[in-house]
This record gives C-alpha cells, sequence and structure tokens, in this order.
C-alpha cells in the first residue's frame, strides 16, 4: 500500500493505492468526498502544461477526477495490477511486453544467425585438424580440377615453372611449409589477382605478374597466399559453409519455414569479420615465411599500398578481382608496416629476377 498528495475537486487529500484500487482520503478541513474506484474500473490521463499531472478516475463517472503529480503513480499501480490504459497512452504492462518481446525476437536472430555460424566454424576448424594436408589434396584437389579450373596453358609453363622456383625457395627455408604439395596454375587472365583454393592449389593471373615491379613484390603476394594454404582457410570456410547451410535446413524443419535466406544473408554479415581476420593472419604468416626466406618484406607492402591507391597504371579495372578477394585497407598496410619494422635480418635476393619473369610471359 502507497500513499500520495492529491486532489479531488480541487480539494486536498491522499490517494492510498493497493491491489484492489485506489481511495481517496479528503483531509479534515477538505470539502471533498472520500472515493473509493477499483482497480478494474480505473482509468489514467496525463494533462498539464508539461504533462506533469496525473488524472485517475472511473471509467464509469469520468467527470470525476482525482489528480496526482508524482510521476511514482504510475509504477506504484502497475505492481499492483493496473493494466488499463484509458486516455493516457501506452499503458506500463504495454512497455513491459514490448521490452519482453524485443528481448525475445533478438534471442531468436542470435540463434539463427550467429549460433549456426559459430557452431559451423567450431565444426570447421575441428574437422579441418583430422584432414591432413595430403587428403586434402588427393580429395579436394581432384574435385576442383574436375569442376572446371583451367590448367596451365602451354605459351605459360616457362612461367609456372619460375612461379615454382619462387615457392620452392620459400618452402625450402619454412618447416611449416614443407608437408604441402603445391599445384601452381598460371592463367592468361589479364586480371592483377593471385590467390589460393582448395586442394593446395595456387592460381596466379599473368596479369599480376606483368604489373609487378620487383621479384619480391611477387615473392611477397606468394608468401601471403601460402598463409591462406598453411592455416587451412579455405577448407575452414568450405566446411563451415557446407554447416551453415546443413543448420539452415535443420532450423527450417524446426520452425515449419524456410529461413534458409535469412541465415545466408545473416552469415554474409557475419563472415565479413572472418575474411579480414583470415586476411590479417596471412598476412602474418606470410611475413613470417619471408622472413625465414631472408627475402624483404618491403615488396609485399609496396604492392599492396599501390593496390589500395589504385596505382596501377592503366589498369584500375583489372585491380578489383584483386581488391575484391584481398580487402585492403588503410589500417591493414599501417599493420603490415608495423610488423616488418621487426625484421631485423641481413636479406638475400630472390632466386629469380623480375626480368626473368617477365621475359617469360612472352
Amino acid at each position: 500500500m502507497r500513499n500520495f498528495p492529491a486532489l479531488l475537486a480541487r480539494q486536498s487529500g491522499t490517494l492510498t493505492v493497493s491491489s484492489m484500487g485506489v481511495e481517496f482520503f479528503p483531509d479534515d478541513n477538505s470539502m471533498a468526498p472520500h472515493l473509493v474506484i477499483p482497480m478494474t474500473f480505473l482509468q489514467i490521463k496525463r494533462e498539464g502544461k508539461n504533462s506533469d499531472y496525473f488524472f485517475l478516475y472511473n471509467r464509469n463517472h469520468p467527470e470525476v477526477l482525482i489528480s496526482v503529480s508524482d510521476r511514482n503513480i504510475l509504477e506504484v499501480l502497475q505492481k499492483n495490477g493496473f493494466r488499463n490504459g484509458g486516455d493516457f497512452g501506452l499503458r506500463p504492462s504495454t512497455k513491459k511486453r514490448f521490452v519482453i518481446s524485443t528481448a525475445v525476437i533478438g534471442t531468436i536472430l542470435v540463434m539463427l544467425f550467429v549460433l549456426p555460424l559459430s557452431l559451423a566454424k567450431m565444426s570447421g576448424n575441428w574437422l579441418v585438424s583430422k584432414i591432413t594436408p595430403e587428403v586434402e589434396r588427393q580429395w579436394l584437389r581432384k574435385t576442383v580440377l574436375k569442376g572446371g579450373i583451367t590448367l596451365t596453358p602451354e605459351n605459360l609453363k616457362k612461367s609456372k615453372q619460375q612461379v615454382g622456383l619462387l615457392v620452392d625457395f620459400l618452402k625450402s627455408n619454412t618447416p611449416e611449409l614443407q608437408p604441402f604439395d603445391i599445384e601452381i596454375v598460371v592463367s592468361q587472365s589479364k586480371e592483377v589477382n593471385a590467390f589460393a583454393i582448395p586442394g593446395g592449389i595456387l592460381m596466379i593471373n599473368s596479369g599480376f605478374l606483368e604489373q609487378a615491379e620487383t621479384a619480391e613484390e611477387v615473392m611477397g603476394v606468394l608468401a601471403h597466399e601460402l598463409g591462406h594454404i598453411e592455416r587451412r582457410h579455405n577448407v575452414k570456410s568450405m566446411i563451415s559453409g557446407l554447416g551453415i547451410a546443413t543448420g539452415a535446413l535443420a532450423l527450417s524443419l524446426f520452425l515449419g519455414t524456410d529461413i534458409s535466406e535469412w541465415v545466408v544473408q545473416g552469415s554474409n554479415l557475419l563472415n565479413l569479420k572472418y575474411t579480414r581476420d583470415n586476411e590479417r593472419e596471412a598476412d602474418e604468416r606470410g611475413l613470417y615465411f619471408l622472413e625465414k626466406a631472408k627475402i624483404s618484406s618491403l615488396g609485399m607492402i609496396a604492392f599492396f599500398e599501390r593496390l589500395s591507391k589504385k596505382e596501377l597504371g592503366g589498369v584500375a579495372a583489372e585491380m578489383i578481382s584483386l581488391v575484391n578477394t584481398h580487402p585492403l585497407s588503410a589500417e591493414r598496410i599501417r599493420y603490415l608496416k608495423e610488423l616488418s619494422k621487426k625484421n631485423s635480418y641481413t636479406f638475400v635476393p630472390p632466386p629469380i629476377s623480375i626480368s626473368e619473369i617477365k621475359d617469360a610471359l612472352r
């Protein structure tokens, strides 16, 4: 039970609130009557210059108003079972239901989007730990190559051999890379791009080799892609994708409606961070591979920096491919520069020069 100063017909008194309703007791010198309003008949409206007065009334007698200025009246009424909003607008219980509904919807969205992706990522990491690089090579390489990946054409076989020399140089100086059998494919595409795909396949576009200015730049990009292979990023993403699809199907069957599109859209948004994390890890591993081989990391940074500024001569359109598959940012390049400052080794030249790389393309 709670008491509030109140007015009835401009006469002062005390309003008592209980689970039964409200009761107005006039002051001793007041001419106002004693009044009781059961909770089931109680209505409220808010008026005044700043809506700072609450008027309580019986819905059967709206002309008789009890005014209260204490804002706590609403909370006390709600705790005592008040459910009728009347002219006041949103009743307190409605606000409470809105908060609860929002929390429930948020929880469902987390279950639909975050949980499937998290479970898929966890299962992907676990499964990849059980798949050796040799099994990946035997299983996925055949699958990927059968899926339409074009092998290196005859006129680029020499370029493939030279890229192979650079990859072998990095592998021979890095124990972590030696378990991986790398299949190199050099394509005739003029897009400035290089990327790793499942099965230990390293795709190199001739457009990338043409636009590189030093052999260190080529080795820097190769080291980055080898970082993806060594960390099994592509296999993890592939298995996670299968897990998300399976989770979407299971949830659709459970809910009785197709939610696969929602799950895919949500996972795409969440995967943006996953992609950035993979790129950063590949950068770190690439710098480590260069350090083990004693190759300058400035080539990797210089190439990515030119790429981010779109300063590769007249091939801005072709650059879009590499930017899309390897999202660059000023923050990422700053991070690479900070890491490279820690290098204290004496550089050695790459096993072949940039002129030899470009001559092989002709």
